[in-house]
Protein backbone atom coordinates (compact mmCIF):
# COMPACT_ATOMS: atom_id res chain seq x y z
CA UNK A 1 0.00 0.00 0.00
CA UNK A 2 1.28 3.44 -0.95
CA UNK A 3 0.57 6.83 0.84
CA UNK A 4 1.34 10.62 -0.82
CA UNK A 5 2.51 12.55 1.79
CA UNK A 6 -0.03 15.60 2.43
CA UNK A 7 1.00 19.18 4.31
CA UNK A 8 1.16 18.51 7.36
CA UNK A 9 2.38 15.04 7.85
CA UNK A 10 4.98 13.72 9.58
CA UNK A 11 6.33 10.19 9.99
CA UNK A 12 5.34 9.56 13.21
CA UNK A 13 1.88 10.95 12.23
CA UNK A 14 1.69 8.07 9.45
CA UNK A 15 3.24 5.54 11.21
CA UNK A 16 0.46 5.81 14.01
CA UNK A 17 -2.86 6.50 10.90
CA UNK A 18 -1.69 3.07 9.49
CA UNK A 19 -0.67 0.70 12.94
CA UNK A 20 3.36 0.93 12.27
CA UNK A 21 6.53 2.70 12.83
CA UNK A 22 8.60 5.15 12.06
CA UNK A 23 11.33 3.00 11.62
CA UNK A 24 9.57 0.45 9.50
CA UNK A 25 8.25 3.24 6.74
CA UNK A 26 12.21 4.45 6.58
CA UNK A 27 13.02 0.68 6.04
CA UNK A 28 10.43 0.72 3.48
CA UNK A 29 11.39 3.24 1.57
CA UNK A 30 15.34 3.68 1.69
CA UNK A 31 14.88 6.95 3.70
CA UNK A 32 17.90 8.35 5.95
CA UNK A 33 16.33 11.02 8.02
CA UNK A 34 12.78 11.84 8.91
CA UNK A 35 12.31 14.86 6.14
CA UNK A 36 9.13 14.45 3.96
CA UNK A 37 7.98 16.71 1.10
CA UNK A 38 4.25 16.98 0.03
CA UNK A 39 3.52 14.66 -2.41
CA UNK A 40 6.33 12.22 -1.86
CA UNK A 41 5.14 8.40 -2.23
CA UNK A 42 6.03 6.08 0.57
CA UNK A 43 5.68 2.59 0.82
CA UNK A 44 3.36 1.80 4.00
CA UNK A 45 2.67 -1.67 3.96
CA UNK A 46 4.17 -3.61 1.12
CA UNK A 47 1.25 -6.45 -1.03
CA UNK A 48 2.11 -8.48 -3.92
CA UNK A 49 5.36 -7.03 -6.16
CA UNK A 50 5.86 -4.21 -3.74
CA UNK A 51 8.40 -6.19 -0.96
CA UNK A 52 12.03 -4.79 -1.75
CA UNK A 53 14.33 -7.48 -2.70
CA UNK A 54 17.33 -8.16 0.28
CA UNK A 55 19.59 -9.90 -2.48
CA UNK A 56 22.51 -7.53 -3.34
CA UNK A 57 25.50 -9.09 -5.49
CA UNK A 58 27.95 -6.32 -3.75
CA UNK A 59 30.17 -4.00 -5.97
CA UNK A 60 31.34 -4.82 -9.32
CA UNK A 61 33.78 -2.96 -11.92
CA UNK A 62 30.86 -2.63 -14.13
CA UNK A 63 28.16 -1.65 -12.14
CA UNK A 64 24.81 -2.78 -13.13
CA UNK A 65 21.47 -3.43 -11.34
CA UNK A 66 20.31 -6.99 -10.42
CA UNK A 67 17.62 -7.86 -12.08
CA UNK A 68 16.80 -10.62 -9.55
CA UNK A 69 13.72 -8.48 -8.34
CA UNK A 70 10.74 -8.97 -10.12
CA UNK A 71 7.81 -6.21 -10.17
CA UNK A 72 4.11 -6.85 -10.50
CA UNK A 73 2.76 -7.31 -14.19
CA UNK A 74 2.65 -4.19 -16.18
CA UNK A 75 -0.80 -3.91 -16.32
CA UNK A 76 -0.79 -2.94 -12.18
CA UNK A 77 2.19 -0.91 -11.63
CA UNK A 78 0.61 2.19 -11.10
CA UNK A 79 0.98 5.10 -12.80
CA UNK A 80 3.53 7.97 -12.54
CA UNK A 81 2.40 11.80 -11.57
CA UNK A 82 3.26 14.78 -13.64
CA UNK A 83 5.08 16.24 -11.32
CA UNK A 84 6.63 19.35 -13.22
CA UNK A 85 7.82 20.56 -16.27
CA UNK A 86 10.79 22.74 -16.98
CA UNK A 87 11.68 24.72 -19.91
CA UNK A 88 14.93 24.73 -21.49
CA UNK A 89 16.80 26.65 -23.37
CA UNK A 90 18.90 24.58 -26.15
CA UNK A 91 20.68 26.18 -28.97
CA UNK A 92 21.64 22.82 -30.68
CA UNK A 93 17.59 22.46 -31.43
CA UNK A 94 15.97 23.91 -34.21
CA UNK A 95 13.26 24.98 -32.08
CA UNK A 96 16.00 26.51 -29.49
CA UNK A 97 13.91 25.45 -26.55
CA UNK A 98 12.88 22.14 -25.05
CA UNK A 99 10.56 21.36 -22.31
CA UNK A 100 11.18 18.66 -19.80
CA UNK A 101 7.87 16.46 -17.61
CA UNK A 102 9.79 15.13 -14.68
CA UNK A 103 7.51 12.75 -13.00
CA UNK A 104 6.95 11.31 -9.87
CA UNK A 105 6.52 7.62 -8.91
CA UNK A 106 6.34 5.47 -5.95
CA UNK A 107 9.53 7.09 -3.91
CA UNK A 108 11.10 8.18 -6.76
CA UNK A 109 10.88 11.04 -9.48
CA UNK A 110 12.36 10.64 -13.10
CA UNK A 111 12.57 12.84 -16.38
CA UNK A 112 14.81 12.18 -19.97
CA UNK A 113 17.12 14.43 -20.49
CA UNK A 114 20.78 15.38 -22.17
CA UNK A 115 24.14 14.85 -20.70
CA UNK A 116 26.78 17.61 -20.37
CA UNK A 117 29.33 17.41 -18.35
CA UNK A 118 30.15 19.80 -15.18
CA UNK A 119 34.74 19.38 -15.65
CA UNK A 120 36.35 21.39 -12.84
CA UNK A 121 39.37 23.22 -14.07
CA UNK A 122 42.21 22.08 -13.23
CA UNK A 123 43.40 22.77 -9.19
CA UNK A 124 39.42 23.52 -8.64
CA UNK A 125 38.23 21.92 -6.19
CA UNK A 126 34.11 21.85 -6.37
CA UNK A 127 30.88 19.55 -6.63
CA UNK A 128 30.31 17.19 -3.71
CA UNK A 129 31.55 19.12 -0.50
CA UNK A 130 30.70 17.60 3.19
CA UNK A 131 30.16 20.33 5.44
CA UNK A 132 30.01 20.49 9.46
CA UNK A 133 27.44 21.92 11.52
CA UNK A 134 28.13 24.92 10.70
CA UNK A 135 27.48 25.01 7.44
CA UNK A 136 31.31 25.07 6.58
CA UNK A 137 32.65 23.04 3.82
CA UNK A 138 35.54 20.54 5.10
CA UNK A 139 36.21 18.24 1.90
CA UNK A 140 36.10 18.47 -1.29
CA UNK A 141 35.90 15.66 -4.27
CA UNK A 142 36.44 16.44 -7.65
CA UNK A 143 33.50 15.31 -9.37
CA UNK A 144 35.99 13.84 -12.47
CA UNK A 145 36.23 10.51 -10.05
CA UNK A 146 32.76 10.55 -8.62
CA UNK A 147 29.86 9.30 -10.34
CA UNK A 148 27.13 12.59 -9.27
CA UNK A 149 24.68 14.29 -10.96
CA UNK A 150 23.92 18.35 -10.56
CA UNK A 151 20.67 19.08 -9.49
CA UNK A 152 19.40 22.78 -9.63
CA UNK A 153 20.02 24.98 -7.00
CA UNK A 154 16.02 25.30 -6.24
CA UNK A 155 15.07 21.95 -6.72
CA UNK A 156 12.97 21.08 -2.90
CA UNK A 157 12.91 17.11 -4.13
CA UNK A 158 16.57 16.05 -3.68
CA UNK A 159 19.29 17.29 -1.68
CA UNK A 160 23.26 16.40 -1.75
CA UNK A 161 24.12 12.81 -1.44
CA UNK A 162 20.87 11.69 -2.62
CA UNK A 163 21.37 8.80 -5.02
CA UNK A 164 20.47 8.80 -8.65
CA UNK A 165 19.77 5.98 -11.26
CA UNK A 166 21.18 6.99 -15.01
CA UNK A 167 20.72 5.21 -18.22
CA UNK A 168 21.93 6.03 -21.42
CA UNK A 169 19.44 4.47 -23.80
CA UNK A 170 21.46 5.48 -26.83
CA UNK A 171 23.58 2.51 -25.64
CA UNK A 172 22.12 0.85 -22.82
CA UNK A 173 25.21 1.50 -20.66
CA UNK A 174 23.60 2.05 -17.13
CA UNK A 175 25.35 3.49 -13.92
CA UNK A 176 24.19 4.54 -10.12
CA UNK A 177 25.43 8.24 -9.74
CA UNK A 178 24.81 10.73 -6.38
CA UNK A 179 23.48 14.37 -5.87
CA UNK A 180 27.07 15.76 -6.00
CA UNK A 181 26.64 19.63 -6.74
CA UNK A 182 23.95 22.42 -7.16
CA UNK A 183 23.40 24.99 -10.08
CA UNK A 184 24.48 28.36 -8.90
CA UNK A 185 22.62 30.32 -5.93
CA UNK A 186 22.28 33.27 -7.65
CA UNK A 187 20.66 32.35 -11.21
CA UNK A 188 21.00 34.85 -14.39
CA UNK A 189 18.27 34.25 -16.93
CA UNK A 190 19.39 31.12 -18.46
CA UNK A 191 19.90 29.12 -14.80
CA UNK A 192 16.89 27.49 -13.20
CA UNK A 193 13.82 29.26 -11.60
CA UNK A 194 10.36 28.80 -10.67
CA UNK A 195 7.71 30.32 -12.87
CA UNK A 196 4.95 28.35 -10.88
CA UNK A 197 5.31 25.31 -7.87
CA UNK A 198 5.29 22.75 -10.63
CA UNK A 199 7.09 24.90 -13.60
CA UNK A 200 10.41 25.88 -14.51
CA UNK A 201 12.21 27.19 -16.84
CA UNK A 202 16.72 27.01 -16.79
CA UNK A 203 19.06 23.58 -17.19
CA UNK A 204 18.50 20.04 -16.56
CA UNK A 205 20.88 17.25 -17.16
CA UNK A 206 24.65 17.61 -16.08
CA UNK A 207 26.98 14.90 -14.88
CA UNK A 208 30.64 13.87 -13.68
CA UNK A 209 33.20 12.94 -15.77
CA UNK A 210 33.08 9.53 -13.98
CA UNK A 211 29.14 9.42 -14.73
CA UNK A 212 30.04 10.23 -18.51
CA UNK A 213 32.54 7.90 -18.61
CA UNK A 214 30.55 4.67 -17.71
CA UNK A 215 27.66 5.56 -19.51
CA UNK A 216 30.17 6.17 -22.55
CA UNK A 217 28.41 9.14 -23.51
CA UNK A 218 29.27 11.06 -27.32
CA UNK A 219 32.66 11.77 -27.28
CA UNK A 220 33.74 10.98 -23.87
CA UNK A 221 37.28 9.31 -24.90
CA UNK A 222 38.06 12.32 -26.72
CA UNK A 223 40.86 14.20 -25.07
CA UNK A 224 40.02 15.45 -21.44
CA UNK A 225 36.09 15.15 -22.26
CA UNK A 226 35.76 18.46 -22.58
CA UNK A 227 34.09 17.80 -25.97
CA UNK A 228 31.81 15.44 -24.45
CA UNK A 229 27.93 16.08 -24.97
CA UNK A 230 24.80 13.08 -25.48
CA UNK A 231 22.45 15.98 -26.55
CA UNK A 232 19.36 13.08 -25.74
CA UNK A 233 18.23 10.19 -24.44
CA UNK A 234 19.53 10.17 -20.69
CA UNK A 235 17.08 8.77 -18.30
CA UNK A 236 17.45 9.94 -14.70
CA UNK A 237 15.61 8.70 -11.72
CA UNK A 238 16.86 10.58 -8.43
CA UNK A 239 15.42 9.29 -5.14
CA UNK A 240 14.82 11.89 -2.58
CA UNK A 241 15.70 11.34 1.09
CA UNK A 242 17.94 8.41 0.07
CA UNK A 243 21.60 9.53 0.47
CA UNK A 244 23.69 10.43 3.98
CA UNK A 245 23.22 14.07 3.65
CA UNK A 246 26.19 16.29 2.68
CA UNK A 247 28.13 15.58 5.84
CA UNK A 248 29.40 12.16 4.09
CA UNK A 249 30.80 11.21 0.60
CA UNK A 250 30.51 7.83 -0.23
CA UNK A 251 33.02 5.78 -2.12
CA UNK A 252 32.67 4.56 -5.64
CA UNK A 253 31.74 0.68 -4.12
CA UNK A 254 29.34 1.76 -1.37
CA UNK A 255 27.68 4.34 -4.46
CA UNK A 256 26.98 1.03 -6.80
CA UNK A 257 25.95 -0.82 -3.66
CA UNK A 258 23.42 1.29 -2.24
CA UNK A 259 21.92 1.86 -5.63
CA UNK A 260 21.34 -1.81 -6.50
CA UNK A 261 19.31 -2.01 -3.26
CA UNK A 262 17.54 1.17 -3.60
CA UNK A 263 16.30 0.16 -7.29
CA UNK A 264 15.05 -2.69 -6.08
CA UNK A 265 13.08 -1.66 -3.58
CA UNK A 266 11.77 0.36 -6.72
CA UNK A 267 10.84 -2.57 -8.04
CA UNK A 268 14.08 -3.45 -10.10
CA UNK A 269 15.24 -3.18 -13.67
CA UNK A 270 12.03 -4.38 -15.03
CA UNK A 271 9.91 -1.49 -13.79
CA UNK A 272 12.37 1.03 -14.92
CA UNK A 273 12.32 -0.63 -18.45
CA UNK A 274 8.48 -0.33 -18.12
CA UNK A 275 8.34 3.64 -17.60
CA UNK A 276 10.75 4.14 -20.14
CA UNK A 277 8.56 2.33 -22.69
CA UNK A 278 4.85 4.06 -20.71
CA UNK A 279 6.05 7.36 -20.85
CA UNK A 280 8.73 7.95 -23.85
CA UNK A 281 8.24 4.73 -26.07
CA UNK A 282 12.11 3.68 -25.43
CA UNK A 283 12.99 -0.21 -25.34
CA UNK A 284 16.26 -1.03 -24.33
CA UNK A 285 18.52 -4.27 -23.42
CA UNK A 286 19.72 -4.45 -19.91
Amino acid sequence: MWYTVQEGDSLSKIARRFNTTVDEIKKLNSLTSNDLSIGQKLLIKPEAGDQPSTTSQGPTTSPGPSQSTMPPAHGTIEKAQHFATLTEERKDLPEKELKIMIYHFRAAYFFMSKMALDLPRQGEKMALCAYDQNGKCIKHVQTRETPCIVMPQYTNWALIGDYAIVINTNNNKISYAIVGDWGPQRVPADETIYISPYNLRGRLGEGSYELGRRLQIKDINIGDGSKAFQPSGIFYVVIPNSGEGMGTIPSNEEIDKKGEKLLNRLGGIKTVKYLMSKYYNINIQI
